[in-house]
């Protein structure tokens, strides 16, 4: 397989990957908010003489607004997390691709340095709690949607 001793393919694959993991979770919840959208508000979009496209940008998109809002807030907070088992799985001899995650378990497991690997992934989780309350109080300025 060329592609996994690639370093220039290896953030691609890595990304490809990802999405493919969250596709699923993802429809999911976008399908179970859609189903909450009352089905007379397409009804009378389209009386209206609204085109198909129309009927999702009018209706559709302001009827998900609120659990996209909440998924981005909670997004945020896994911003600086890299998904360790798919990175860690993907290196081999050829492939040595560093992210927080796998610097916190080389120090702090293999190395035994358990202070550095600790104080780096206590830093990591202060910077996902101040973005997941600035996102927070973003939204709720913004659009008046918030977690709490």
């Amino acid at each position: 397989m060329v592609y996994l001793s690639e370093n220039g393919l290896f953030i691609p694959l890595l990304l490809i990957l990802n999405l493919w993991k969250n596709t699923g979770w993802g429809s999911i919840i976008y399908l179970a908010s859609m189903s909450s959208i009352d089905p007379q508000l397409y009804d009378a979009a389209s009386i209206d003489g609204a085109s198909r496209f129309q009927q999702i940008r009018y209706v559709t998109f302001p009827g998900i607004a609120p659990t996209v809002t909440i998924l981005l807030i909670l997004t945020m907070g896994s911003l600086l997390a890299s998904n360790f088992e798919l990175v860690y799985g993907l290196q081999n001899p050829f492939i040595n691709f560093e992210t927080i995650d796998t610097m916190i378990f080389k120090n702090g497991i293999q190395q035994a340095n358990y202070s550095q690997a600790t104080a780096v992934g206590f830093s990591r989780g202060i910077v996902a709690l101040a973005l997941t309350l600035t996102a927070n109080f973003l939204s709720k300025r913004v659009s008046k949607q918030s977690i709490f």
